[in-house]
């Protein structure tokens, strides 16, 4: 699904329709998106994870990416894949403990933070089930900024319920 996919789902769940332009527009918007993103970041992190490889050169201590969220392997050119016991991760740092390894490169496989989307027609990286659950957390968002405790309640208690089952054997 697109990202005005979900921005109109999360409209009609509350069953608003602003005019185009307007500042309620804009303010819907913006708490709609933001909260797309912030709901985009925990399903990412947590439930649809998603991967990148980095291939750093050597050093002492190496950085990782900024996008960096959780460490899924580390390969050395030469040793191989490396045990949890051949380094150490400090802060935004990976330290090497194998004193023979003085060169070469690491591939770093990591589950990464996704950035924030602002074009309407970018295509959400998640499985459908969990773009649904992104309306939900809009709109969860949206009742809540609106002072509506008991609609809010009840968006948030549908993400969670797909949250945490969403990946699972029921799934439809």
């Amino acid at each position: 699904m697109t990202l005005r996919e979900i921005l109109d789902l999360a409209y009609y769940r509350v069953d608003e329709e602003p005019e185009i332009g307007t500042d309620a527009d804009i303010q819907m918007d913006t708490i709609f998106t933001a909260s797309i993103n912030q709901g985009i970041g925990l399903l990412a992190m947590t439930k649809d994870k998603k991967t990148k490889v980095a291939t750093l050169p050597y050093a002492e201590k190496i950085k990782l990416p900024t996008d960096y969220f959780g460490l899924v392997e580390l390969k050395h050119s030469v040793y191989g894949v490396m045990s949890i016991t051949d380094y150490e991760l400090i802060g935004d740092l990976v330290i090497p403990k194998i004193e023979d390894i003085t060169s070469g490169t690491f591939d770093l496989t990591y589950i990464f933070v996704p950035v924030k989307i602002t074009d309407v027609t970018a295509t959400i990286d998640l499985k459908d089930i969990y773009c649904i659950a992104l309306a939900a957390y809009a709109s969860y968002s949206y009742t809540l900024s609106q002072k509506q405790y008991q609609s809010a309640t009840m968006f948030l208690n549908e993400f969670n319920m797909i949250a945490n089952n969403g990946g699972g054997k029921n799934e439809a």
